[in-house]
């Protein structure tokens, strides 16, 4: 009986043993296999990461190339009198009976014109056909309180073709870092004939 007994527990032992190997050879491949799947997981977040970076960087180029500052177009006018420089310029509707665009008080500084040689100016306004130019400096304008009503304005007018040549030359990107010399430079080698280089606005 003690010789069975002892059997029996050493027996007892080996498979014991034996499980507890088992064990640990499950849970060594368990841990390998979610080393591996972790790995696998940040060896795609870096290969996404690189993916993210060079998506913005397309974004910012497009970005850079059109910006309004660029696409801004760039004209240049002759006015009728020098003085309408420093006048009020505003939008009259087609039919040039009514305005329908005018310059803020805070606005009207930031709208006078550089001036060019050969008599012509650039225009910071926006101006067109349409416009006409009022009576009032931009001096005054800035100092009104308040600003006068659309049918003030259009009674007040001083000159609805206020414009001897209106051109139109192009985007602000045609050109380099100093668009007023870049101009100048232009219209010098046509004597200042800018019908010869730039398209007329009407």
């Amino acid at each position: 009986m003690k010789i069975y007994s002892k059997l029996l527990i050493i027996l007892m032992l080996i498979l014991s043993f034996g499980a507890c190997k088992s064990k640990e050879t499950t849970t060594t491949k368990q841990e390998t296999g979610k080393m591996e799947r972790n790995d696998a997981d940040r060896s795609g977040q870096r290969s996404g990461s690189v993916k993210l970076e060079r998506q913005p960087q397309s974004g910012l180029s497009s970005v850079s190339t059109t910006t309004p500052q660029a696409t801004a177009p760039v004209v240049i006018f002759k006015p009728k009198k020098e003085e309408y420089a420093n006048h009020i310029m505003v939008t009259l509707d087609e039919t040039g009976t009514k305005v329908i665009s005018y310059p803020g008080r805070r606005d009207a500084k930031m709208q006078i014109p550089q001036k060019l040689e050969y008599g012509f100016y650039l225009d910071k306004r926006g101006i067109s056909a349409h416009t006409a130019v009022l009576k009032y400096t931009i001096q005054e304008w800035g100092e009104m309180q308040p600003t006068p009503s659309q049918e003030d304005m259009f009674q007040n007018i001083l000159d609805n073709e206020p414009f001897e040549e209106l051109y139109f030359c192009g985007r602000r990107s045609d050109f380099g870092d100093n668009l007023e010399m870049a101009l100048n430079k232009k219209l010098q080698s046509v004597e200042g004939k800018a019908e010869e280089i730039f398209r007329k606005a009407f």
